[in-house]
C-alpha cells in the first residue's frame, strides 16, 4: 500500500526535514566520493544538499510517491543525483 503525497504542499511544509536533514548532513564524516541512497526523499532538498558534499560520488533518491517525484525533478539539477519512483 503506497500513500501518494501532493508534492507541492510538501514542498510548503517540510522546513523541519529540511533543518534536521541540514544538520545530519554537516555532522557526517565524508570524503567525498561515498555512494548515497536517500529513502523517500520528498521533495529533494536533502538530496541535492548531500550530492553537493559528494563531488565525486553519487546519491539515489528513491520515493513511493510520484507526487513528490514531480516536485523532486523541478528545478534541481545535479548529474550525480539519479531519481526512482
Amino acid at each position: 500500500m503506497t500513500h501518494e503525497f501532493d508534492g507541492k504542499k510538501y514542498e510548503k511544509a517540510s522546513a523541519h526535514q529540511k533543518e534536521w536533514g541540514a544538520k545530519l548532513i554537516s555532522e557526517l564524516s565524508l570524503r567525498g566520493n561515498e555512494r548515497v541512497l536517500d529513502l523517500g526523499y520528498g521533495d529533494g532538498a536533502n538530496t541535492f544538499l548531500m550530492a553537493e558534499v559528494l563531488p565525486d560520488g553519487e546519491v539515489v533518491g528513491i520515493d513511493a510517491s510520484k507526487g513528490q517525484f514531480a516536485v523532486h525533478t523541478h528545478g534541481h539539477r545535479c548529474n550525480r543525483v539519479r531519481k526512482r519512483v
